[in-house]
């Protein structure tokens, strides 16, 4: 089993000499098994070792008793151990969402704060070839399409899978042969989850009525289809592009002729990229998909309205997708050209865009410099207030956060939340100026061609300041 394992690590090139892998470290056997698995591996692949543990607020005295044992088991074996508490029913509550998104979202904001803590690289899950199987069959009787059968990723981001091609008896047998101590969660056997179900009645069934290799067979089936489906993803990508007229933070126009020549699969895929870089994918299904090429068919004029505040019109030739203006109080927006000095009323500052950087001009203090990507913009930079669904990405936490959720957790004061500034690429957010400065991910410098951001404000009012 450790063959196979670190024969996973090194294909899906996971882990690099020097770097500080963290467990997430739940106390079951799966998580424990991993931990004992990292510590082995960690001379032969030069890597050092920390954990994390998200307590959800759950289930009641059992979890503190899972608490407990993580840390006296890192405490033990010397494993640096960040432990958070997290209140998923409140913010499930909030948030309009099921437990399980809602716990899934709370391990993710924790695992990149838990990053940050131990200035580590990656983030070690204990995901294995069962978790995949029932991923993709849960995903199979939901509707989903390819990607959602592809399963879960063996590399996401800052999270890695090592243990994604081993099945759960062999980790049951590891932890039995090595005496690894776990807990277990009784919730895992409850019915009430359709998870559970599909763990406990439908693939022993399938195993036993149809293939008893069934999980294999499927986690190999994911693979192949994710493997088809970022191949997919890059052409949609081009085919996105080519009808594409014109794009902003909240509208995007595709030319109807272009995309009517497109084969109906590339239709739907090329809406639905178009749906997410308007951040408004969740909501949408394969039928407001199939309403939206219907309307290309009809008459000039003719709209729709979908969820998430999307409004779809047929108009004079092209396919216009808007989401709701939800300006949140005053609205502001600057579009930021090259080599212009433009100034910001609203935060009584000046912003300058060049591919070099630019001499400080008499009068000015230059407060924030910030060196982007140039050939990662796909479209006109703004500098604005927030807008509804805005989102940046961060390596840490593997994909986007709500910029709703990004203030809230850094606690900004709700009346301050409209007027900080922010560096936009259509919908996309680049550069928060708050004090923390976040940027995203997407943008860092390269080897291509960069630009520099800066920020300026008069030298007499920053002498007042």
């Amino acid at each position: 089993m450790l063959q196979k394992i670190i024969k996973t690590i090194k294909k899906q090139n996971m882990i690099h000499p020097g770097e500080k892998i963290l467990a997430g470290l739940s106390g079951g056997a799966d998580s424990c098994c991993l931990l004992h698995i990292l510590l082995t591996l960690r001379e032969s692949l030069s890597f050092t070792v920390g954990a994390v543990h998200v307590h959800h607020g759950l289930r009641g005295t059992q979890a503190d008793k899972d608490e407990e044992f993580v840390v006296y088991l890192c405490r033990r074996l010397r494993v640096p151990l960040t432990v958070f508490h997290r209140d998923v029913l409140a913010k499930a509550k909030k948030d309009g969402l099921t437990i399980e998104a809602a716990g899934r979202e709370a391990r993710q904001e924790a695992y990149g704060e838990a990053l940050r803590i131990h200035r580590a690289d990656k983030i070690a899950l204990a995901h294995n070839q069962n978790d995949q199987a029932e991923t993709i069959l849960l995903n199979l009787i939901r509707g989903s399409g390819m990607k959602g059968l592809a399963g879960i990723p063996a590399v996401r981001g800052s999270i890695i899978r090592p243990l994604i091609e081993i099945e759960r008896w062999e980790i049951e047998n590891y932890c039995s042969e090595n005496a690894i101590a776990f807990r277990t969660d009784e919730s895992n056997f409850s019915g009430d989850y359709r998870r559970n179900r599909i763990r406990l009645e439908l693939i022993p069934h399938l195993k036993e009525r149809y293939n008893p290799s069934v999980v294999k067979t499927l986690s190999r089936t994911g693979l192949i289809l994710r493997e088809d489906e970022e191949l997919i993803d890059e052409l949609t990508d081009a085919y996105f592009e080519k009808a594409l007229t014109k794009m902003d933070e909240n509208n995007i126009f595709m030319d109807i002729t272009t995309i009517r020549g497109y084969p109906d699969a590339m239709k739907r895929r090329v809406i639905r990229k178009a749906l997410e870089r308007l951040g408004l994918l969740t909501d949408i299904t394969f039928l407001h998909s199939e309403n939206i090429l219907e309307l290309m068919l009809g008459q000039t004029g003719k709209s729709l309205d979908l969820p998430s505040g999307l409004k779809v019109k047929n108009a004079y030739g092209s396919l216009v997708l808007s989401r709701k203006n939800d300006k949140l109080g005053d609205g502001f927006s600057y579009k930021i050209c090259l080599d212009d000095m433009i100034y910001i009323k609203e935060a009584n500052k000046y912003i300058t865009m060049s591919m070099e950087k630019v001499e400080i001009p008499e009068k000015y203090v230059n407060i924030y410099t910030k060196k982007f990507s140039y050939d990662r913009i796909k479209n006109e930079i703004s500098l604005r207030n927030r807008r509804s669904g805005d989102r940046i990405y961060f390596k840490s936490i593997g994909g986007h956060k709500k910029i709703k959720d990004y203030f809230i957790d850094k606690k900004t004061p709700r009346e301050l939340r409209n007027k900080i500034p922010l560096l936009a690429d259509g919908g996309e957010i680049m550069w928060i100026l708050d004090e923390s400065l976040a940027s995203s991910d997407i943008y860092k410098p390269d080897s291509g061609r960069n630009i520099f951001i800066q920020i300026w404000e008069k030298a007499a009012c920053r002498a007042q300041d």
